[in-house]
C-alpha cells in the first residue's frame, strides 16, 4: 500500500512539470507585391507534404498592389525542428493555383539560402526552434 501512494505522490507531482515544456516564438517578415490573401503556414516534417495546411496559420488580407513588407508570429512553439511557407491567393479561392512550370501565384518559404529549382524537400526550408526565433525573411515578389 505504501508502495501504491508513492508511486500516486510522484505522478501527481510530476504533471505540472511534464506540462512546463519550454515554447517559443517564431516570427519575421513576408515581401509581397500583389492584391488578395496572404496565407503563413508554419509547418513541421509531418505536416510538411500535405498543401494548404500547418501546425498553425495566419491569413492576412493584402488590399493595395504595391510593395509591402508584411511582418507575422507564430507563438506556443515547443522546441523542434519547423518551416514556412507562404502563398499570395490573388483570386481569392483558398489554394495555390499552379500552372505547367509550377506555382502560377506568387508563393515562398523559409529557405536555406537560395530557393531551390524543382520539388522543395522539407530539409530545404527547416530551422531548428531552441530559442525564440526572429528576422525570418520570405519573398513571394515576381522579381526576386
Amino acid at each position: 500500500m505504501k508502495r501504491f501512494l508513492l508511486i500516486i505522490i510522484i505522478i501527481i507531482t510530476a504533471i505540472p512539470i511534464i506540462g512546463l515544456a519550454e515554447q517559443y516564438r517564431v516570427s519575421g517578415s513576408v515581401l509581397v507585391e500583389k492584391v488578395g490573401d496572404l496565407y503563413i503556414y508554419l509547418v513541421d516534417e509531418d505536416q510538411f507534404p500535405i498543401p494548404f495546411t500547418g501546425i498553425q496559420e495566419r491569413k492576412i488580407k493584402l488590399e493595395e498592389e504595391k510593395y509591402q513588407k508584411i511582418t507575422f508570429s507564430f507563438s506556443g512553439i515547443p522546441e523542434g525542428h519547423y518551416g514556412i511557407r507562404v502563398f499570395v491567393d490573388i483570386n481569392y479561392n483558398g489554394k495555390l493555383d499552379r500552372g505547367l512550370f509550377g506555382p502560377s501565384e506568387p508563393w515562398g518559404m523559409s529557405w536555406k539560402g537560395e530557393p531551390k529549382k524543382g520539388i522543395p524537400r522539407f530539409s530545404d526550408i527547416a530551422f531548428q526552434v531552441d530559442r525564440d526565433i526572429e528576422e525570418i525573411l520570405i519573398d513571394t515578389r515576381s522579381d526576386r
